[in-house]
């Protein structure tokens, strides 16, 4: 009885391996080996800390000042933000990596014409091959006067 159990249980191993492989999932080697394709499973991540100022042509802070930085494929990565009183903003995000970061902000009173930025993200190794690090940006936007 208890051989037959045995074989069972390594049947319905080999079965589950089976499935599991079609669904793309394997084991790790402890050895890589040479002059094969090593595939890995996983999505790259990165960390990003994005902050500044929205100020007036007169250097005087804009508060109320609507932000938004846009990354990968320029798709919002951070939800509207709102300037604080000394016209401070500040982001923490964890996501996909993106080459670029886009600062769009837009006054809603409709005094200050809208104005972007971009922000070049260099590559930087991360603690991992899915992880590219924290990266932290400061940048200071001036809005111009709607004539």
């Amino acid at each position: 009885m208890k051989k037959v159990r045995l074989r069972v249980l390594a049947r319905v191993n080999v079965l589950l391996g089976a499935v599991l492989a079609l669904f793309g999932c394997g084991s790790k080697r402890a050895v890589a080996v040479e002059n094969q394709i090593v595939c890995l499973y996983g999505v790259p991540t990165a960390t990003y800390k994005v902050s500044g100022k929205v100020t007036n042509e007169k250097h005087k802070p804009l508060q109320g000042v609507q932000v938004v930085v846009k990354g990968y494929k320029n798709y919002p990565i951070t939800d509207t933000l709102r300037t604080d009183s000394k016209g401070r903003y500040a982001a923490d995000y964890t996501g996909y990596p993106a080459d670029r970061l886009n600062i769009v902000v837009t006054d809603p009173s409709g005094e200050y014409k809208a104005d972007s930025t971009q922000i070049e993200v260099p590559w930087q190794e991360g603690a991992s091959a899915f992880d590219q690090g924290e990266q932290t940006f400061k940048q200071n936007v001036q809005l111009k006067k709607n004539i």
